[in-house]
């Protein structure tokens, strides 16, 4: 069975460079799919020069900048439909927060279960080099989603996953729909409504070291309303 990780990239040229050999170097036997969305830094020529080291680093390029959920769900696309075995998909991000040091234990929990989340929200988890108001909108933005979803979760917004291939394939990425990054709380709750057993991992967030945020108010008020869709969905 192969093990990949995706990573979704707009203009995250420094920090490829700096994560696929760190990645690799604790997991040499993983399998990495980079979806860029058309990075005008040249961050998909810096994944190509990688790949010449890194033979089991490839990329999928889109032609325009269709943000990260469709990123997602195109690279899940991908992989799903070949012939290969795969045993596990990994959600990470590009810009350094997701320490790949947690990926073997995440790989531990697997035996017993179908979706493990790197969580800030569990004992021994947390944030590091957010300001007040971010850590203040994420933490109470899970309360909230999870006060509404009744899901077992406590960080239903955090990206770095590891979910067993064969429940993702169950699952239908057209709805509802969330371009930002409601699509974590969209894909936990079909992952949980198709009987995934989850279980979470403490790790250390870190903000990014290099490049810009990605949060908009179009993001968060995205957030805000999905899990009422979702609840809708559910029902139907």
């Amino acid at each position: 069975m192969n093990n990949y990780i995706v990573i979704p990239t707009y203009n995250e040229r420094t920090n490829i460079e700096l994560l696929i050999p760190k990645l690799f170097a604790i997991m040499p036997s993983a399998k990495v799919l980079v979806v860029d969305d058309d990075s005008p830094d040249g961050t998909q020529q810096a994944v190509n020069e990688l790949m010449k080291a890194y033979p089991n680093l490839e990329l999928y390029p889109h032609n325009q900048k269709a943000g990260f959920a469709k990123a997602y769900v195109d690279g899940f696309r991908l992989l799903l439909q070949r012939a290969e075995e795969i045993g596990t998909i990994t959600m990470m991000d590009a810009d350094l927060s997701h320490d790949p040091a947690y990926l073997p234990q995440f790989y531990a929990q697997l035996d017993a279960h179908d979706l493990v989340i790197g969580s800030r929200y569990v004992p021994g988890g947390g944030v590091s080099g957010w300001e007040w108001w971010r850590k203040a909108l994420s933490y109470f933005g899970n309360v909230y989603l999870r006060g509404i979803a009744r899901l077992p979760i406590r960080d239903i917004t955090g990206g770095y996953n590891c979910m067993k291939a064969d429940f993702l394939r169950r699952v239908p990425f057209t709805e509802p729909t969330a371009r930002g990054y409601a699509f974590q709380f969209v894909l936990k709750s079909h992952l949980v409504n198709l009987g995934a057993r989850c279980t979470e991992v403490p790790i250390l967030f870190r903000n990014r070291m290099e490049g810009e945020s990605k949060l908009t108010h179009h993001i968060v008020s995205e957030a805000i309303l999905i899990p009422w869709k979702m609840k809708m969905w559910l029902k139907k």
